[in-house]
């Protein structure tokens, strides 16, 4: 297909009476062919490498359906709803609906044609004769509620397994964020980016956050979190250093008092001993106030940097291993410190210099690490210690997209501007020190919800890995609380209201809940594969699509499976899909069109 002009004729052959794939009901003056499908697929795959929004305006998105259902009738649904995915407020229910009613509307002399010149119109490569098709995953299943069903353990895509694939957040809440964050996301190339710039900022602002904190499970609790960004080598963490420049300039201003602490204390102490004058007390030395811990430190070192910064510090460190070298190691195991830190326990200590024991009452740590899967493996060697808990994790997909790296839609450097919202959040970190306190909450309502979620994750999550996952659930609880309070807090940089009750929006709180449900998936995967070796857990064997295969005969056709999946309670687009991957995977064999085979295996 040449770039600037569509050969229709090429996709259709004449109604012979016997028709290979319903086009667009009884009306269907042509049969597509199979080139038409692979053609909508290839392009409906570079969208979806993109996460892009072809379909922001309603008459957008009712052309792109009338398009789809002229091309290839009721077999269109499923790749408008791929393509409708990427509209923040994205409904399931609202676009079947609405593709009937492309289905049974006239179109106007729409066709075919409008769904690829949108899509070029945005900036999508439509040309498909020399381009193989890309290694992307799909857009994962959907409940009947509309949320992300579970990743399937099996089934592969091109050159990647279906389990690799993880779902994303940010298309959903972007709008919906605080200004800063939505400044923040705004600097994603895609939906990964966006989601890892804006946990990255969530998590590494969590260290800065002066006289807010929240009541949970009748404690005391602050903003700070562990985050874990894990993927390949060369799969695009390095995007997280960028979050480092948001509160690099905190951090000189503290090293730059310190410094100015540090000449006077000299001139103070050189005065004492020359003068030598009775009465005069000896000058003490300034403490070294700083946000950073280097995660190579020595355990005194980190509790020392942590108690002369009122018990506040953050640890950003891009390989992940340095930290568990540290772990390793005899005179940096702070391993129990850091666990009690996470839930602002207290640490002691003693400093040999000065003979001194030393009680850090509430400490405030906050942690942001990236690497790979190896390098997580040995910070985190099994599920038992409790580290793996503490944590969020958000595992990159990987797939062979080569990027534009000299695009630049602003002339700015990425640096200069995350170092500008920086100097815009160390002001608003000023105002914070000189606050009074402020308790975060929940509403009643919210309450409500929140307790039936984790219930029912808990149950949920039991019956599939049993007793070590349920440490996971429980904490994953009081993150997305932080993460609310973190929401909240930052909400006040537009409001201005410094009160004393910070009581959760809905949009926030619903925001939260997003988000939540989201890294659920994501600490799943990361269970998988660091607490199981890889192999699915045997409670987890029986899925939806497992049921579904198996109830299938060893020859069938459409209507067959759509019987079965009826049954099932599995929607017609989900059955779809299943079919596709089993066929991927070698479960089954295409005998013809809309004929299928289980595989014979040898045993």
């Amino acid at each position: 297909m040449a770039e600037e002009e569509f050969d229709i004729a090429k996709w259709f052959k004449p109604d012979s009476g016997t028709q290979d794939r319903p086009l667009s009901g009884a009306n269907a003056p042509r049969i597509a062919t199979q080139e038409l499908y692979d053609d909508i697929e290839k392009v409906v795959s570079r969208i979806e490498s993109r996460c892009l929004d072809i379909t922001s305006d309603y008459g957008s998105w009712r052309d792109v359906g009338f398009a789809l259902a002229d091309g290839l009738g009721e077999a269109g649904r499923d790749y408008y709803h791929r393509i409708s995915r990427f509209y923040p407020k994205y409904d399931v229910k609202e676009t079947d609906k609405q593709f009937n009613r492309c289905l049974k509307g006239k179109k106007g002399g729409i066709t075919v044609k409008t769904f690829f010149q949108k899509a070029k119109d945005m900036g999508v490569d439509i040309k498909t004769r020399q381009i193989a098709k890309s290694p992307i995953l799909p857009i994962p299943p959907t409940n009947k509620n509309g949320d992300i069903a579970k990743s399937s353990p099996s089934g592969n895509y091109g050159d990647l397994a279906i389990s690799d694939w993880m779902p994303t957040f940010s298309n959903t809440i972007e709008t919906d964020l605080p200004h800063f964050l939505q400044l923040v996301a705004a600097r994603g190339n895609d939906s990964q980016e966006k989601d890892v710039l804006i946990l990255g900022t969530i998590v590494t602002l969590s260290a800065c956050m002066p006289n807010v904190s929240g009541l949970y499970n009748e404690v005391d609790v602050y903003p700070n979190l562990y985050f874990f960004l894990t993927a390949r080598a060369s799969s695009g963490k390095g995007r997280l250093n960028l979050c480092k420049l948001l509160v690099e300039g905190i951090h000189e201003r503290l090293f730059e008092l310190y410094r100015l602490q540090k000449e006077e204390y000299e001139m103070k102490r050189k005065d004492y001993e020359s003068n030598k004058t009775p009465g005069i007390p000896k000058p003490t030395p300034p403490v070294k106030n700083m946000l950073f811990i280097p995660a190579n430190s020595s355990a005194t070192s980190v509790y020392q940097i942590l108690g002369e910064s009122n018990e506040r510090g953050l640890i950003f460190e891009t390989e992940g291993d340095t930290l568990a070298y540290s772990f390793a190691s005899d005179f940096g195991n702070f391993s129990d410190g850091f666990r009690k830190a996470f839930h602002h326990e207290s640490i002691s200590y003693h400093r040999r210099k000065d003979d001194e024991h030393v009680d850090l009452k509430h400490p405030q740590l906050s942690t942001v690490l990236s690497g790979t899967p190896e390098q997580l493996k040995s910070l985190i060697k099994d599920a038992e210690n409790g580290l793996f808990s503490r944590f969020i994790y958000y595992r990159l997909n990987t797939g062979l997209v080569w990027k534009n790296v000299f695009a630049n839609p602003t002339g700015k450097s990425l640096n200069t501007v995350f170092e500008e919202l920086g100097q815009r959040f160390a002001e608003f970190y000023e105002t914070l020190m000189k606050a009074h306190a402020m308790k975060f909450c929940l509403n009643a309502a919210q309450i409500v919800k929140f307790n039936a979620y984790f219930n029912a994750l808990q149950e949920r999550l039991f019956k599939l890995y049993g007793d070590p996952i349920i440490a996971s659930v429980r904490r994953m609880g009081l993150i997305c609380f932080r993460i609310a309070m973190i929401l909240t807090t930052l909400r006040i940089m537009e409001t201005g209201d410094f009160g004393t009750d910070l009581v959760c929006s809905n949009d926030d709180f619903d925001t939260t809940m997003t988000m939540v449900k989201v890294l659920i998936e994501h600490t799943q995967s990361v269970y998988i594969e660091l607490c199981c070796g890889g192999d699915i857990p045997p409670q987890m064997q029986n899925t939806q699509k497992t049921k579904f295969y198996d109830a299938l005969p060893d020859a069938f056709e459409r209507t067959v499976y759509m019987e079965v999946a009826a049954k099932l309670n599995i929607p017609d687009r989900s059955a779809d899909r299943y079919i596709k991957q089993l066929c991927q995977s070698g479960s089954l064999e295409k005998q013809g069109h809309g004929a299928y085979a289980k595989t014979q295996r040898n045993e």
